[in-house]
C-alpha cells in the first residue's frame, strides 16, 4: 500500500511539474508575441474599448451595427477589460488563460484513452508550442478551441447534463459551433430520444435565443451582419472562389509547419495513426463529422480562408497526432523488450516534435509585431493630423480604426451596412453612393478592391493629400477639406 501511495504521489508530482512547465512556456511565448496585433482582432478591441469608455458596444459611436462574430468572446473580453482597466492587458490575460485551459482539457481527454503516459503529459506542450496558435492571438480562437475540447471531454464522459449548455456557449463563441450540435444529433440523436433526453437540445436553443433577442433589441437585427459579409466576400471571387478555403491549407506548410518536410510528414502520419487508433469510438465519429461539416460549409459558401477559421482543424490535428503517437506501443506484441524499445522510440519522437515546435516558434516569434505595421504608423499620423470628427475609409480597418480613433468606413462592409453586398455583386465603387468619407486611404498603386479611390479622385474631386508622408500609400481628401491640414 505504501509503495502504491508513493507511486501515486510521484505520478502527481510529475503531472504538476509538466503542466507547470507548459504554463511557463506558454507565458514566455505569449510575452514574445505581445507586440503582435491581428487586424481583425483590433476590430473586437475597438468595440470593447468603446463600451468600456461609455460609448456603447459599437464600432463607430452612435452607429449600432453588429460586427461581432463571437459575442461570447466579446463579453468575456469586456469583463476582463473592466477588471484590468484596459482592453490590451485584458486580452493578453484572457487569451493566456484560454489557450492554457485548452491544453489542460485536451490533456484530460487523452488521459481517458489508453496511451503512453509521456504523450499525454506532453500534449499541453505540443499545443502551446505550435506557431499557428500565436497567429490567431486576440481572436476568439482559444475560447472556441477550449469549448470544442470541453465538448469532446463531456461526450466521452457521457455528461449530457453539462454537454448541451456547453454546446450553446460554443455557438456563441463561433456560429460554426452549431455544426457540432448537428454531429452530436446524427450519432446520438436516437439515444437521446429513447432515453427521453431530447429536452437537452433546448439548452443551446435557449442560449442562442437569448443572444438573438439581445441583438435585436440593441442592434435591430437578430444575427450579426458579419456572416453575410463574409459570404458576400466569397461570392465576389476575390478570395479564391469555391476552393479558396481549401487552397489556403496549401500555403500553411511554410507558415505553420516551419517549412520542415520531415516534421510535416510525421504529423500527417501520426494523425492517420490517431484516426485509426480511435476507430469507431463516439468521439472519433463526432469529431470527424464536425470537421467534414466545416469543410462543406466553408466550401459551399466560398468563405475566405482566414487563418483563424482553421482553428478547429489545427486543434484536432495536434489532438490526433498525440493520439497516434501515444498508441504506437499498443500496436506491438507483449514482448517486454520490444515494448520498452518502442517506448524509447516514442519518447524520442515526442522530444523531436517539441524541439521542432519550440525552436521554430521561438525563431518566428522574435519578429512578432503588428500585422500591418505601416497601418499603425499611418493611423497614429491621422490621429495627430486630422480633426477628431473626421471619417476615414479603407479596405482593412482594424489597425487603422483602433489607433486613429476616427469614424471608419469599411470598404469591405464588416462594420458598415451595404458595402459587403456591393462587393458580392462585383461593384467595387458603389459604396461611394452611400458614404462620402473625409479621407480615403488606398495603396499606390491601388488594390483591385480599392478602385473606388480612383472614382473618388477622378469623378468626385477628392485630392491627393500633398503632405502625406507614407510611400506606397495615398490619402485622398474630400473637396471640402483643407489639404494643408497636418502640414
Amino acid at each position: 500500500m505504501e509503495t502504491k501511495t508513493r507511486t501515486l504521489d510521484s505520478g502527481r508530482a510529475i503531472e504538476i511539474v509538466t503542466l507547470g512547465l507548459s504554463s511557463l512556456v506558454l507565458l514566455y511565448f505569449a510575452w514574445l508575441n505581445r507586440g503582435y496585433e491581428l487586424d481583425d482582432a483590433l476590430i473586437y478591441f475597438r468595440y470593447v474599448q468603446n463600451c468600456v469608455s461609455g460609448k456603447g458596444l459599437v464600432y463607430n459611436p452612435g452607429e449600432y451595427f453588429n460586427g461581432l462574430t463571437s459575442p461570447l468572446y466579446v463579453f468575456f473580453l469586456l469583463g476582463v477589460s473592466f477588471l484590468t482597466g484596459g482592453v490590451e492587458t485584458g486580452q493578453f490575460l484572457l487569451n493566456y488563460v484560454l489557450l492554457g485551459a485548452s491544453g489542460l482539457i485536451g490533456y484530460r481527454i487523452l488521459g481517458r484513452i489508453n496511451l503512453q503516459r509521456i504523450v499525454v503529459l506532453a500534449f499541453p506542450l505540443m499545443l502551446v508550442t505550435q506557431f499557428f496558435f500565436y497567429k490567431v492571438w486576440g481572436m476568439e480562437s482559444y475560447l472556441y478551441m477550449m469549448l470544442l475540447f470541453l465538448s469532446v471531454l463531456l461526450i466521452d464522459q457521457n455528461r449530457d447534463d453539462l454537454l448541451f449548455p456547453v454546446l450553446g456557449l460554443l455557438v456563441l463563441a463561433r456560429g460554426e459551433g452549431a455544426l457540432l450540435i448537428v454531429a452530436v444529433a446524427v450519432f446520438s440523436g436516437k439515444r437521446y430520444l429513447l432515453m427521453k433526453k431530447w429536452m437537452y437540445f433546448l439548452w443551446p436553443a435557449a442560449l442562442i435565443f437569448m443572444n438573438a433577442a439581445f441583438n435585436k433589441l440593441y442592434y435591430g437585427a437578430f444575427l450579426p451582419q458579419t456572416l453575410a459579409a463574409k459570404i458576400q466576400q466569397g461570392n465576389s471571387g476575390e478570395w479564391g472562389g469555391t476552393l479558396g478555403f481549401l487552397r489556403g491549407f496549401m500555403h500553411d506548410r511554410t507558415h505553420y509547419f516551419y517549412d520542415d518536410g520531415l516534421y510535416f510528414g510525421l504529423i500527417l502520419l501520426l494523425m492517420a495513426t490517431g484516426l485509426w487508433a480511435l476507430g469507431k469510438s463516439r468521439i472519433n465519429r463526432v469529431i470527424l463529422s464536425f470537421i467534414a461539416l466545416n469543410l462543406v460549409f466553408y466550401t459551399i459558401l466560398k468563405i475566405p480562408s482566414y487563418h483563424w477559421y482553421k482553428t478547429p482543424f489545427y486543434a484536432f490535428a495536434i489532438f490526433y497526432a498525440a493520439v497516434g503517437l501515444g498508441s504506437i506501443r499498443n500496436a506491438v506484441n507483449q514482448n517486454l523488450f520490444i515494448r520498452r524499445s518502442v517506448s524509447v522510440g516514442v519518447t524520442f519522437l515526442v522530444c523531436y516534435v517539441l524541439t521542432i515546435q519550440c525552436w521554430g516558434s521561438f525563431v518566428l516569434l522574435q519578429h512578432a509585431g503588428p500585422q500591418y505595421l505601416n497601418y499603425k504608423r499611418i493611423a497614429l499620423w491621422i490621429e495627430r493630423n486630422t480633426a477628431p470628427s473626421s471619417s476615414l475609409a479603407a479596405m482593412e480597418i482594424g489597425t487603422l480604426g483602433y489607433y486613429s480613433k476616427r469614424r471608419m468606413i469599411d470598404i469591405l462592409g464588416l462594420v458598415n451596412p451595404m458595402n459587403a453586398e456591393l462587393i458580392g455583386k462585383g461593384d467595387y465603387t458603389g459604396w461611394l453612393d452611400h458614404y462620402r468619407p473625409d479621407y480615403i486611404l488606398v495603396r499606390d498603386p491601388m488594390h483591385r478592391l480599392e478602385v473606388g479611390g480612383y472614382r473618388a479622385h477622378k469623378e468626385l474631386g477628392y485630392a491627393i493629400h500633398p503632405y502625406f508622408p507614407f510611400t506606397g500609400y495615398a490619402l485622398l481628401v474630400k473637396p471640402t477639406d483643407n489639404p494643408e491640414i497636418g502640414h
